[in-house]
């Protein structure tokens, strides 16, 4: 499976079928890759990989794509002169920020059908909510470093969460008991 993940992210760049010209699939050929190579791969080594499980895999991919996607507003001026065709230039600003809201609530209710652990889930909602308010202050005109420092404030942010000590001995035992459903 990590095969196919490398080949799908090497076909990215290459000249006759440069898939990140397709800029509609760009954010979700990101998310599939991230989420094979960080999540999907662990789970068949380890041997847990399970329908339950497939849960956690949505809801990483639903906020992998917002994260992408939100890259594509900021983009979406020299993605237009480029010819790369992203949900921003063909919806608009604000109708791209209603799907990556819809995304995130698919995102978000997939992880809490995933886990009934109060703590994740009061991780989960502030990540949420992090990037919810990322979506809604998002525009075209920001400086690179801003969305730069802003999507990895994020991805910190639920690093740090899980990393504390109470939170990453509560992830372990919900890991366990999540992915042996």
């Amino acid at each position: 499976i990590m095969v196919i993940a490398e080949l799908i992210s090497t076909l990215y760049y290459l000249p006759p079928f440069n898939i990140r010209k397709h800029g509609y699939l760009k954010p979700f050929i990101i998310s599939i890759i991230w989420v094979i190579s960080c999540a999907a791969v662990p789970l068949i080594e380890n041997n847990i990989l399970t329908y339950h499980s497939s849960l956690f895999l949505i809801a990483q991919f639903c906020l992998i794509s917002v994260l992408c996607i939100l890259f594509d507003i900021k983009d979406s001026v020299s993605d237009f002169k480029n010819g790369v065709n992203t949900y921003a230039n063909r919806f608009g600003i604000i109708v791209t920020k209603l799907i990556c809201l819809i995304i995130l609530m698919v995102g978000g209710f997939s992880f809490y059908v995933f886990t009934q652990n109060s703590y994740l889930l009061i991780a989960m909602m502030a990540i949420l909510l992090i990037t919810s308010l990322t979506v809604l202050i998002s525009k075209e005109k920001r400086h690179s470093f801003y969305f730069y420092l802003w999507v990895v404030t994020i991805e910190f942010s639920l690093y740090v969460r899980l990393k504390s000590n109470r939170a990453l001995h509560l992830f372990q035992e919900q890991y366990v008991l999540a992915f042996h459903r």
